[in-house]
């Protein structure tokens, strides 16, 4: 069982990380190994690295997500420790994800250039996708 602290903390510990697409380390990782490492998933059958940037396909991400056990949850439910997806993209597609805190979110792109945790403001909100529960975390925790 994982608690939403031990995948805050998990998550923290990558904060100033630089951005590298596939990355899966504490020192670079892209929004996916972040997720992974958070979830102490990274380097493990259920993560997955063979996506490619230009790419990006709808379902795609919820499918990887959903196969290594999260729990797709209604975004008014999304508390810190969740996942969030976002599809900054006009297709509709998540393409980026991060985890609620109780400050904002924490995520890493290209922009960022390093893992942040900063508000989750009106504009993130404007692209808010869907919402998932780490595997392992129920409500109470």
């Amino acid at each position: 069982m994982t608690t939403r602290a031990a995948i805050l903390e998990g998550a923290r510990a990558c904060l100033g990380a630089k951005y590298a697409h596939r990355g899966r380390s504490v020192h670079a990782c892209d929004c996916v190994g972040l997720i992974a490492l958070a979830s102490g998933q990274a380097k493990t059958a259920a993560d997955r690295t063979d996506y490619r940037l230009d790419r990006v396909k709808a379902g795609d991400l919820r499918a990887s997500l959903l196969a290594a056990g999260f729990a797709l949850i209604d975004n008014e439910a999304a508390v810190a420790g969740d996942l969030v997806s976002i599809s900054p993209l006009a297709r509709g597609v998540e393409s980026h994800a991060g985890i609620l805190s109780e400050r904002g979110w924490i995520h890493v792109t290209e922009d960022t250039g390093r893992v942040v945790e900063t508000a989750f403001d009106e504009k993130w909100r404007r692209l808010w996708h869907s919402s998932y529960r780490f595997p392992g975390v129920s409500d109470g925790n």
